[in-house]
């Protein structure tokens, strides 16, 4: 396991080397992209993403990004 923290953001424990970790920002924010690398074979077409963007500031407004009438999930 090895810990990944960028900026106070987030940290957390994820499984070197099967994943692999990369960072990226623009600006609408930050973000880290955790992606498989089992048996030393980087699959980019599967990964996890966590996005800090910079215009949710607060709970709610995080709640209707996600779940509101446009949000994320209805646009799935």
């Amino acid at each position: 396991m090895r810990v990944y923290q960028d900026k106070n953001l987030v940290t957390t424990y994820f499984p070197h080397p099967d994943f692999l970790a990369e960072s990226g920002s623009s600006g609408e924010g930050q973000s880290v992209r955790f992606i498989p690398n089992f048996g030393g074979n980087k699959n980019e077409n599967a990964y996890v993403n966590i996005a800090f963007l910079n215009y949710l500031i607060n709970p709610e407004q995080v709640r209707k990004f996600i779940n509101g009438k446009k949000g994320l999930i209805a646009s799935i």
